[in-house]
């Protein structure tokens, strides 16, 4: 909860806004998601109805996630005490509340803390309908499923693991427990598959997309994601990585008696199996469909694996046989992960999402006039912020050359623009330089702010915008 609208609201955030808007009807809310999403529905219905209830704002916007990042812990907790025992979950969730990717997500107005969330829960059901397999566990095991499904369509890719899992023990297992097992997965799927009917037609779509925004995936994607899972910070990587390896060192025998196992319903195993089946699942297959396709793998949309590497470092680490040991090297990893968090990043007091509410609270007291603003950055899509301050009817989305082509060309204007300018930006450029100069920039968290005038107005009277400039103390 702390610092939680400390940062703007970005580019997918303030999408989150206009698209929860509680000021669209219900119809008009589908009829969006329909055509124009590429995410399912339940974060945005969530949002929409929190906005209803307790105020339009970006701190209800992002308490959904902070709800869902919490209750995310306490789910880890579970699952490592269901698969070993009370000790293994305490440390998966301790090593959970300090790791930076789950933190930050559960104060970002997106799906990603809940798709960890279900992620985490669906596997808990799937653990508890292979030791008990009955009617109730497998209802309840569908229903997450639906749920988890609605949150993220990488909820499929964490879905296909639990049937790899369930199918294993199914294939492996008993005459009679194989029946009951068999009866009550296929109970919960069709019920899966009924309640998550409405939205197939979506995932068709989804499906047959021949071109996505995301890049190229690069054959080091996994060491990428991972150092971004662990706040960029080499030490924990390293020190996780070194977990991992100790944790698959272990199973190297279990490996080989992989059916004694099945057929026992080792608990342990079954922690490996999950770990396996969902590196698999959601790095594997993705990238191999990344690969003869269209791009689907980035790194925001893995976190539902997160929660089962934290939970293999938790087994390694409580297997360490000498008590001290352990205790040091879990502490020594908690200790330096929350001081990497809180005081080499800075995270609560270092803004360093794009800074859009900044740029247009300046622009709300340095543009009496209602000068023209282009911005160049977003669409009207993402104007929460415009309404939010008023400034609705004078901005125009698109490039800066688009004032060239108003009507009346205004003596001024202000643009909206990236800190960094790319190569198409330089032609735009070019064309207002005829008329235009820009005689006052402003950076912000990844934006800059420019205030053009004619080039034969540009030595005219002082205006109130230069006012400004001096109160700030810019140079021109």
């Amino acid at each position: 909860m702390y610092g939680l609208n400390f940062q703007s609201l970005w580019y997918d955030e303030l999408h989150t806004m206009v698209q929860a808007d509680p000021g669209r009807s219900l119809q008009e809310f589908f009829r969006y998601s329909i055509c124009c999403d590429q995410h399912p529905p339940l974060h945005y219905l969530l949002s929409r109805y929190s906005f209803e209830w307790l105020g339009y704002n970006a701190f209800v916007a992002r308490l959904i996630s902070v709800v869902a990042g919490t209750l995310g812990i306490y789910v880890v907790f579970l699952l490592g005490k269901e698969l070993k025992n009370s000790q293994v979950g305490l440390i998966a969730s301790a090593l959970t509340c300090v790791n930076y990717f789950h933190l930050y997500y559960s104060q970002e107005a997106r799906s990603y803390a809940m798709l960890f969330l279900f992620s985490a829960m669906a596997f808990l059901y799937t653990t508890y309908l292979i030791k008990t397999p009955n009617f109730r566990h497998g209802v309840k095991w569908g229903i997450v499923n639906a749920v988890l499904l609605y949150t993220h369509y990488y909820g499929l890719f964490v879905f296909g693991s639990q049937l790899l899992v369930l199918g294993m023990y199914w294939a492996y297992s008993n005459h009679g427990y194989k029946k009951m097992l068999l009866k009550s997965t296929a109970l919960g799927l069709v019920l899966s598959i009924v309640l998550f009917l409405p939205w197939i037609q979506q995932v068709v779509g989804m499906v047959e997309l021949k071109s996505y925004w995301i890049p190229e995936i690069q054959i080091r994607f996994l060491y990428d994601y991972f150092f971004m899972y662990f706040g960029y910070s080499s030490p924990i990587l390293y020190a996780i990585v070194m977990l991992l390896v100790v944790y698959l060192s272990s199973k190297i025998n279990s490996i080989k008696a992989f059916e004694i196992h099945l057929k026992n319903r080792d608990p342990e195993f079954l922690a490996l199996l999950i770990f396996v089946s969902i590196g698999i699942s959601v790095y594997i297959i993705p990238y191999i469909y990344s690969s003869i396709r269209v791009p689907i793998l980035y790194s925001r949309y893995t976190i539902g694996a997160l929660p089962f590497i934290l939970l293999a470092a938790a087994f390694a680490i409580y297997s360490i046989q000498h008590k001290r040991i352990r205790y040091l090297l879990f502490l020594g990893l908690l200790g330096y992960s929350l001081i990497d968090v809180v005081v080499l990043k800075k995270y609560y007091f270092t803004p360093t999402k794009t800074d859009y509410r900044g740029v247009v609270a300046y622009l709300n007291q340095a543009n009496e006039n209602r000068v023209p603003v282009i911005n160049e950055v977003t669409t009207n899509e993402v104007d929460y912020y415009e309404r939010k301050f008023g400034m609705t009817g004078i901005v125009t989305y698109g490039s800066r050359a688009s004032v060239l082509s108003f009507g009346a060309q205004p003596s001024s204007f202000w643009l909206v623009k990236r800190q960094f300018e790319r190569e198409q930006d330089l032609l735009p450029e070019q064309k207002i330089a005829e008329v235009y100069r820009a005689v006052f920039k402003k950076d912000f968290i990844s934006l800059s702010l420019v205030f053009y005038k004619q080039k034969e107005e540009s030595n005219g009277p002082s205006t109130q915008l230069e006012a400004v400039v001096d109160k700030e103390g810019v140079i021109q």
